[in-house]
């Protein structure tokens, strides 16, 4: 990939504060707090004693709710979500204890509202060492639309076994793994800052979808059913792209099973400077 001078002095600086503090391992383990493995650079472990976190674990009951709108919002660290709980959700997190971890719940009607988040500490210090480790299992059978705002760290989302009709997750900047393999959502929007992101929307689809990635700065790989008809559009990228089985068609791209009748997924790829990879699967 071939990037302008200014562009590319741009990303060292930028690269260079986001990763200066980063943890060198951070290994997600299993889905509660206590069996997540952290280590931090040895500038950063004197300030950061075992005394000053505090771990808690959360439910939130689904009580009437026959559908539900979850809103997760972490600012930084390591976040797990996952599906595996007859409530609404099951929250393990461990943070320091400078901190707050709220959840908010609102019941209108039978729908169910909540939103589990941690607000903001002020400054920069917090994105390169705040060390929240965050695992969430959520409920697998009602509707649910779901929204993700992780800034910087390391996310792994296996939402695949979820029932899900929208999703929306704005990513900052480190390292994503978004699972939704045969998701049942009709709608779903990634805003990627900074780093890469794998997302699997391969599986066998019974509704069409529509998504929409808005990129940042690294790499976006996209994993697509050869059973669905895929249509691909790409605006504004700067880097390299690798399209796969793909074949281009005018101002679009599209595969094989576009014209056969299955379902289809539109796909919108804007913006950004750093490769996109879309690899066809089952």
């Amino acid at each position: 990939m071939k990037i302008p001078p200014f562009q590319l002095v741009f990303l060292l600086l930028l690269g260079s504060c986001i990763y200066s503090h980063t943890p060198e391992e951070n290994t997600i383990k299993d889905d509660t707090a206590v069996d997540f493995s952290y280590s931090a650079p040895e500038e950063d472990q004197g300030s950061f004693s075992e005394d000053s976190f505090r771990t808690e674990r959360r439910k939130i009951g689904l009580g009437k709710a026959r559908t539900a709108s979850v809103d997760i919002s972490i600012p930084a660290g390591i976040l797990s979500v996952k599906g595996g709980t007859p409530d609404l959700a099951e929250v393990s997190i461990k943070y320091r204890k400078e901190r707050r971890f709220l959840i908010k719940q609102d019941l209108t009607g039978d729908h169910l509202y909540a939103k589990l988040y941690m607000p903001k500490i002020e400054g920069l210090k917090e994105i390169s060492d705040d060390r929240t480790i965050c695992s969430i299992r959520m409920n697998e059978k009602v509707p649910m639309d779901l929204s993700l705002n992780m800034g910087a760290g390391k996310g792994k989302f296996d939402l695949s076994g979820l029932n899900l009709r929208t999703v929306s997750m704005s990513l900052g900047a480190g390292e994503f793994t978004v699972n939704l393999k045969g998701t049942s959502a009709t709608s779903v929007k990634v805003n990627a800052g900074v780093g890469e992101a794998t997302v699997d929307l391969s599986g066998k689809r019974k509704e069409e979808l529509d998504a929409e990635f808005n990129c940042g700065i690294g790499t976006l790989r996209l994993i697509l059913p050869r059973s669905a008809g895929v249509k691909v559009s790409l605006s504004g990228l700067i880097g390299n792209t690798d399209m796969g089985e793909l074949v281009r068609k005018g101002s679009y791209f599209y595969n094989d099973a576009w014209e056969t009748g299955a379902p289809r997924m539109r796909i919108d790829i804007n913006g950004g400077i750093g490769d996109v990879k879309i690899i066809m699967a089952e």
